[in-house]
C-alpha cells in the first residue's frame, strides 16, 4: 500500500475534477473550476455554477493497522456554487453532480489513476443545498476518505 496524505489526495482529486464531464444535460458546458485564491467560502465572490472550494477536516486514526502504517480518515467537502440554475433544475443538477463526484473519487480507491495510491475507501455522506456568500444557492458534497499513512507502527 502506498502512503499518502490529505493534501496529496485533495490535489489529486482537484486534477480529476477538471476532467469531469457533467452527466446532467442542463448547463453541461459549465465545468468544475476551483476558486483557488479564496481561503474561505466567505471570501469567494463567484456565483458561477460548479465554482468550488474544498473544506478539509482533520485526520482521524481508524485503528486499522498494516505493516508499517495505519488507516486514517478525513472529511472532504466540496462547496460548489449553483447560482442561476433555477428551482426546476437545482436538486436534479446537484444530485447528478454529486454522483459524478462520487464516481470520480471512488475510482481512486487503490489502485487509482496515474499511479496514485493509498486510498482505501471513499464513503458518500450525501449533499446539502443551501445559501451562502459563495452563491445565492450552493451545495456541499460530503465524503469521508480513508487512506494509508506510513507511521512506522504496526
Amino acid at each position: 500500500m502506498q502512503t499518502t496524505s490529505p493534501d496529496l489526495i485533495v490535489a489529486h482529486f482537484e486534477g480529476l475534477m477538471r476532467n469531469i464531464t457533467p452527466s446532467y444535460t442542463y448547463v453541461r458546458d459549465l465545468a468544475w473550476t476551483r476558486i483557488v485564491d479564496a481561503p474561505t467560502t466567505e471570501e469567494a465572490a463567484s456565483h458561477e455554477l460548479r465554482r468550488y472550494v474544498f473544506g478539509v477536516g482533520e485526520s482521524r486514526l481508524t485503528r486499522d493497522c498494516y505493516s508499517g502504517g495505519e488507516g486514517y480518515t478525513f472529511r472532504l467537502e466540496v462547496h460548489a456554487a449553483c447560482g442561476g440554475v433555477g428551482a426546476e433544475h437545482l436538486v436534479y443538477l446537484v444530485d447528478a453532480d454529486h454522483l459524478d463526484l462520487r464516481q470520480t473519487f471512488e475510482d481512486e480507491v487503490e489502485p487509482g489513476t496515474n499511479g496514485f495510491g493509498g486510498i482505501f475507501r471513499v464513503d458518500d455522506l450525501g449533499f446539502e443545498v443551501g445559501t451562502s456568500t459563495l452563491s445565492a444557492e450552493f451545495a456541499v458534497h460530503m465524503f469521508d476518505v480513508c487512506y494509508f499513512r506510513l507511521t512506522g507502527l504496526n
